[in-house]
This record gives structure tokens, sequence and C-alpha cells, in this order.
């Protein structure tokens, strides 16, 4: 085995002593130390720079003296800005294999995309077959029903439609007509005269139930059979006279102001059963 390279040995050595809790310097600024120097390599490949690179090139009095430890820890605002600057320049000379990389996953999406809008569209011209299966049974029906009226009013059979033939259809259809409605009418009336002769009914078992007045019709007794009422006593039974007075006097009655503004205005007739 042949002897290590120079630059093998001096990455062994910088790695060794960047890794020395006592160096304070990293691998990468040891390598910037070593480029500076007339030994170096000036066959040296594109490396990234780094805030470090950065901060060398200010004048010597803007460093103040200060190391690169004491400088950062110092103005830690332009740590940031070298810092920066560095990400920018490495983002532009080094990620070239990656907007290559980006460009085939771009390009990969896009495929990807096409596949599924022909995928779409096929399953759009699968589908508009099928829905055009319920028009033709639709339209099947409708012939069927065109067909069926044809042999109707071809009585004869013989593939025409003689007017007589045509009339003849045309007036049973009226009178088919003409008999559904006359039907539609007898029902309509058949089920008044029930309406009515319940109703009638039902005030006929009211009447029964209403209570018996054999006395005349009279303003006065329309009065005293709604005062009844009003005060709860038993149409069988009389009010006092004092106690009717007094009662006419709070209500008003006059037999001469006898009509439908009155509350026992024909009070006989629509709540007592006469004889």
């Amino acid at each position: 085995m042949g002897a290590p390279s120079r630059k093998n040995i001096r990455t062994e050595v910088f790695t060794a002593l960047a890794n020395n809790p006592n160096c304070e310097y990293s691998l990468e600024q040891l390598e910037d130390f070593f480029s500076q120097t007339s030994g170096a390599e000036k066959t040296t490949s594109k490396r990234r720079t780094s805030a470090f690179d950065m901060w060398k090139k200010l004048p010597k009095e803007e460093k103040e003296d200060l190391k690169w430890t004491e400088y950062k820890t110092k103005y830690p605002d332009k740590f940031e800005e070298f810092q920066t600057k560095a990400d920018e320049y490495n983002k532009e000379h080094f990620e070239e294999k990656s907007k290559s990389v980006k460009k085939k996953n771009n390009n990969d999406e896009l495929k990807k995309e096409i596949a599924k809008l022909k995928n779409k569209d096929s399953s759009e011209k699968d589908s508009s077959v099928t829905i055009t299966e319920p028009s033709e049974t639709i339209t099947e029906s409708s012939s069927s029903e065109k067909t069926d009226t044809f042999d109707k009013i071809d009585t004869n059979n013989d593939g025409v439609i003689s007017r007589e033939e045509y009339e003849k259809y045309v007036n049973e259809n009226e009178d088919n007509s003409e008999e559904n409605e006359d039907k539609s009418e007898e029902s309509e009336e058949h089920e008044e005269n029930e309406e009515n002769e319940e109703h009638e009914e039902s005030e006929m078992t009211n009447n029964v139930n209403l209570p018996v007045f054999k006395g005349k019709d009279t303003a006065l007794n329309n009065y005293k059979e709604w005062k009844k009422d009003e005060l709860g006593v038993d149409p069988t039974k009389s009010i006092p006279g004092a106690d009717l007075k007094e009662y006419k006097d709070e209500d008003g009655f006059d037999p001469k102001e006898y009509d439908d503004s009155k509350p026992w205005f024909e009070y006989i007739k629509n709540n007592r059963q006469t004889e």
C-alpha cells in the first residue's frame, strides 16, 4: 500500500485539531487558513462559503482586532447578516442539482395529473353511455302507447284509419268523459245530501237536549230565559219579582227596544225547545 497523500494527511490533522476542545477554529476555518499559504494546492475545488469567510473580507479596522468567536459574540446582528449572505451564495452556486431534481419531480407530477385527466375522461364516457339507456326505454314506451292507440281506432285492422273509425273513437271518448262527469256530479250531490242529513240530525239531537219552554215568545220572556242562563238558575224555576226588577234596571231592559243588538234577542228560539 502506498504512502498517504498530502491532502489526506492534512485532512486528518485538521479534523483532529477541530475536534480538540482547546482549538477555537473549525475544520472549515483551518482549511481556509491553509488555502492562503504558499504551500496550498492551487487546484483546490470550488467549495461553499461561510459567515466566517464573509467576516474575513472586512477591513482590519472594522474587525477591531477581535477574534472571530469574540466578534460574533459582540456583534450578533453582523453575524446573522454574514450568515444570510453565505446562505444566498451557496444556494446560488451549489443547488443546480436540486433544481434539476425539482424539475424532474414537477415533470412526474405533471404526468400524474395527465393520467388522472385521462381516467376521468374515460369514466365520463362510460357514464354517458349508461345515461342514454333510460332515454331509449322511454322512447320505446312512448312508441308502444302510440301503437296501442292506433290499433284501438283501426277497428277493421287494415292499417288505415278511416273518417268513420276516427269519429267513432272520438264519440266513444266523449261519451266516456260525459259518463265520468255525471258520476262525479252524482257523487258530489250524494256527499252534499249526506252532510245536510247529518247536520239536521245534529240539530235535532241538540234540540232534544235543550230546556223546554211552554210560554209565549215575547221580549220579556226572552229576557227572563237569557237571564236565567246568565245567573245559572234552573230554566224550570222563576226569578223572584224584586230581583227581576233590579236585573232589568241593571241590563237596561226595555220591551220596546227588542232587536239583535240585545243579547236576549230571539233567545228562546235558539236556546229552548218549544212545543
